[in-house]
């Protein structure tokens, strides 16, 4: 569910980069919209996108079944910072 979600955003971002405007003055300041700024263009939305398709190969790799082990881990280093918090002795 979360590659589709993240693939449904890059594609929002790389048709609004490409010069759409469709639901763009919603997510973003309508002075943005009207201007398109070129580093909004590159980082804002090209470089959204970018992220929005790593994240959506990262979820769909996850689900595959020889990186179970992975998901595993990835899930124990996310909750590491927690489980460490409540591990450590009181002063």
């Amino acid at each position: 569910m979360a590659g589709i979600w993240a693939g449904g955003f890059a594609i929002l971002h790389f048709s609004w980069a490409l010069g759409g405007d469709a639901g763009q003055a919603v997510s973003t300041e309508p002075q943005l919209v009207a201007e398109r700024p070129t580093w909004f263009v590159v980082a804002g939305l090209w470089g959204i996108g970018v992220l929005c398709v790593a994240g959506m190969t990262m979820a769909l790799e996850l689900t595959r079944s020889r990186l179970r082990g992975t998901r595993r881990i990835l899930v124990e280093a996310a909750r590491a910072p927690w489980t460490a918090a409540e591990e450590a002795p009181a002063p």
